[in-house]
């Protein structure tokens, strides 16, 4: 009898152990089980593609992290290496006879135009172009062109006495009405 015990507990151990092993195995009740099966192994399985998905983006992550440092550490190479190359060494008792001078533009206030001296689109319009000359005009038209000149400034004279004239006499004429109210 001994040894069928010894048989029979084995025997139990074993089942046990088969069950753990079938953890994710089909239910034999059903009715028993807090999460149905189908519900578990779906949720199981989620839970596998999660930890795939966070293995492939971290290994992403992980590239693009060290192309970062790689970069950022190329870059400081660089600035270094600049400031070696643009750095003057000067030694004890050097006498300079003029500053450096500048070749570099400024790179935010490139130029800076004077007013009135911008080229503009339409310039070309009015002014004759370098190429064609102004013909030269008889002495006969030129005499003309200074006869016209001399009518027309004197007609702007004539106009504006009058017009300073009407202003003088109408503001007598109100100051004069002022000292009558």
């Amino acid at each position: 009898m001994k040894g069928n015990d010894n048989q029979g507990s084995a025997r139990d151990t074993g089942s046990i152990r088969k069950r753990k092993k079938k953890s994710n195995a089909a239910p034999k009740n059903k009715d028993d089980q807090e999460i149905p099966y189908r519900l578990r192994e779906l949720m199981w399985n989620t839970r596998k593609m999660k930890e795939e998905q966070m293995r492939k983006k971290s290994g992403c992550f992980d590239r693009q992290r060290l192309d970062r440092l790689l970069k950022k550490k190329n870059e400081r190479k660089e600035k270094k290496l600049e400031k070696d190359i643009f750095t003057d060494h000067v030694k004890f008792g050097d006498v300079v006879k003029q500053p450096p001078s500048l070749t570099a533009k400024p790179r935010k206030g490139a130029s800076k135009e004077k007013p009135g001296q911008k080229s503009l689109l339409l310039e070309s319009l009015f002014n004759a172009s370098p190429g064609i000359k102004p013909r030269a005009s008889s002495m006969a038209r030129q005499r003309l062109m200074l006869e016209e000149r001399a009518r027309v400034v004197k007609a702007y004279r004539d106009l504006k006495k009058l017009k300073q004239k009407s202003q003088t006499q109408t503001k007598y004429t109100a100051s004069s009405m002022n000292k009558f109210d």
